[in-house]
């Protein structure tokens, strides 16, 4: 019985936040909308950080490329910080992180699983990835410690 009225208060909640979703997202927007018109009425000069982070990734190759290159470098160790992005920085930070740490995975994979073909089935695997997590604190850049790895077992 307990279980069942979990259950309907559950599922409750799930429809208010459902219904409220709509309205989350619009005054998430005003939010956003408001801090940076306030950013803007303290700063004159404007977005000087983001032009400056533009023009660092600009390309020939056109606005697309150029784009995609100003966003991938967000997901750097060091990233720089415009003003645009401002309010995302955490999530960039996050996403980053998960990014090296992916890589740093994928290749500690690729080159156990060269040396043992039982390196690559999936408990393993699944052990690895979770193991790397550990062991690249977040915030870090997993270089260090992957240069380190790779030159044990290379011994």
């Amino acid at each position: 019985l307990f279980e069942a009225v979990d259950s309907i208060k559950l599922e409750v909640a799930n429809f208010y936040l459902e219904q409220a979703k709509q309205s989350i997202k619009q005054h998430s927007i005003e939010y956003e909308r408001a801090k940076f018109e306030e950013f803007l009425q303290t700063h004159p000069s404007g977005l000087d950080r983001t032009k400056e982070w533009v023009r660092e990734n600009l390309s020939s190759s056109g606005p697309l490329v150029t784009m995609c290159n100003a966003y991938l470098q967000l997901l750097s160790p060091d990233p720089p910080k415009p003003e645009t992005v401002v309010l995302d920085e955490e999530r960039y930070r996050q996403l980053g992180y998960d990014c090296r740490t992916l890589l740093f995975s994928t290749l500690l994979q690729l080159k156990l699983s060269s040396l043992h073909p039982g390196f690559a089935e999936e408990p393993f695997l699944a052990s690895l990835h979770s193991t790397v997590q550990i062991l690249v604190p977040q915030g870090t850049d997993p270089a260090p410690q992957r240069d380190l790895l790779l030159e044990k077992m290379v011994d």
